[in-house]
């Protein structure tokens, strides 16, 4: 017999009245103090690189509702070397249609690495990145924290983790164009602003494991105009995150994990200087955010200080994009052309 998956931060009611029916994320996060409770019932174990039938019940107001999901692991690295793999959930049209949910179907769920506090730990640390990243720019995906009890074939666990907004919501939810043709995109493709801000962001959380060209933990989305807006994603080879297993991007120019490294395109500074400016002025919510982590605290206060000299620095004679290159001005990801890196 299925057993449970506990999510009692979540609770769902439906908006009465409305004209577009609310999504499973959206609805899982409509009143969270008050708290419910969900099942995942997985049939056995989920291999390696399979999937597995289960089924998701939830409460829906008064009434339960049971949705089939298929569930497989994702991710290159924490796939084969985590105790706990991030997963994919996969839900039926047909199902969430009738349970007069909005047809996102699917999303990903990311779970410790490890059991234990330092699994967690470093857990909540990568849901702070996303939260982060929400505040700096509308374009990152929504997140929303769960505690969890997962059975899994005869195991049982109990541990915190997150769902990331499904790539087609967000989309739609911007107005945007998800774009599958991932590799080989150039500078001039992307929309200044929100290259500028996505390539911040990675500096800000010293993340130097991602590429544009390569379409590595980014994902591409297109605006009606045709410019791409890139929007990132799997932070745990972050500085922020600082998980035990990370090791520094060298071919990025990172000699240790906690090195800020600009890999952004050479942009005009009026762009560079608003999008720092910016980010500084989020610089009290950032720190709001953070309060309850001394690591991240220590992290954030030293990266900002940091970001008010690169300002100082950019409106000086040094320019904003050859104080953020630094030393690494020479560093050019894999695969980009070495034109768009030239300082201006």
């Amino acid at each position: 017999m299925l057993r449970f998956l506990l999510l009692p931060l979540l609770f769902f009611t439906l908006t009465l009245g409305a004209t577009t029916p609310s999504s499973l994320f959206d609805e899982l996060g409509l009143e969270e103090s008050r708290g419910t409770s969900a099942t995942l019932d997985i049939e056995g174990m989920i291999p390696a690189d399979g999937e597995r039938p289960g089924v998701f019940t939830f409460r829906l107001g008064e009434e339960t509702h049971s949705l089939s999901v298929e569930v497989s692991p994702r991710g290159k690295f924490r796939r084969h070397h985590c105790t706990l793999k991030p997963l994919k959930l996969n839900f039926k049209k047909g199902e969430l249609r009738a349970a007069g949910l909005a047809e996102y179907d699917k999303y990903k769920l990311v779970v410790p690495c490890h059991p234990g506090k330092e699994g967690e730990r470093i857990l909540m640390r990568e849901y702070l990145a996303y939260q982060a990243y929400g505040l700096l720019t509308p374009y990152s995906f929504r997140t929303q924290l769960l505690e969890l009890s997962f059975r899994e074939g005869d195991e049982e666990r109990h541990f915190p983790a997150f769902l990331i907004e499904s790539k087609r919501q967000f989309a739609d939810r911007m107005g945007l164009e998800e774009v599958t043709e991932i590799y080989g995109n150039m500078q001039k493709d992307f929309d200044p602003a929100a290259e500028v801000t996505h390539a911040l962001f990675q500096y800000l959380i010293s993340n130097g494991d991602w590429n544009l060209t390569l379409g590595r933990n980014a994902k591409l989305f297109r605006k009606a105009s045709g410019q791409l807006v890139p929007v990132g994603y799997d932070f745990d080879f972050s500085g922020w995150v600082s998980a035990p297993y990370a090791r520094p991007s060298r071919d990025a120019g990172q000699r240790k994990l906690t090195d800020h490294v600009y890999l952004g395109y050479a942009q005009p500074d009026l762009v560079l200087s608003e999008v720092v400016e910016n980010f500084l002025l989020q610089s009290d919510a950032l720190k709001e955010l953070v309060r309850g982590d001394a690591y991240l605290r220590f992290f954030l206060r030293r990266t900002m200080v940091g970001l008010g000299k690169i300002s100082e620095q950019g409106m000086g004679t040094d320019g904003y994009y050859r104080s953020l290159r630094g030393a690494d001005h020479d560093v050019i990801p894999f695969g980009a052309e070495a034109s768009a890196f030239a300082i201006m």
